[in-house]
């Protein structure tokens, strides 16, 4: 079950790009692309990326991994001109990270499992998503 919290992000994004530099960001272009698998793995995954955009820790609304997945010229030139791309993959599958790769980037990665988490094992809440942030957050910040 997913926090209520996490329903509706429409409204955050409203289908606009922010602004790509921020405090947050140092100054980088950076943009986060997420798995979003249909486990709990998955929808954690979306969900942390989605709360990196929020807080102003990576660009909003500007390109897709889908897009770049389907080989979208605009979408991969937009992943190009990045400073920085972070992948935020579920499991060790890290299809996020391979797609990304295959436009030859090499993402920073965060795997979930890696920080403890197993498919099929927890509900996802925001808690979780919480404290996944303020681990991926104070990493970033090194």
């Amino acid at each position: 079950m997913v926090d209520s919290k996490y329903q509706n992000n429409s409204n955050v994004y409203g289908g606009m790009v922010m602004g790509c530099c921020s405090l947050k960001t140092e100054g980088k272009k950076r943009i986060v692309y997420t798995c979003s698998g249909c486990c709990d793995l998955g929808k954690t995954s979306d969900l942390l990326g989605r709360k990196l955009r929020e807080e102003g820790m990576a660009l909003s609304g500007c390109s897709c991994l889908a897009g770049i997945a389907a080989d979208i010229p605009d979408l991969i030139e937009t992943a190009k001109t990045a400073d920085e791309i972070i992948c935020i993959d579920g499991c060790e599958l890290s299809c996020a990270t391979r797609v990304i790769e295959k436009i030859n980037i090499h993402p920073k990665t965060y795997i979930l499992t890696e920080y403890g988490l197993k498919g099929g094992n927890f509900d996802v809440s925001e808690k979780i998503i919480d404290e996944l942030y303020s681990k991926i957050f104070m990493e970033l910040k090194g």
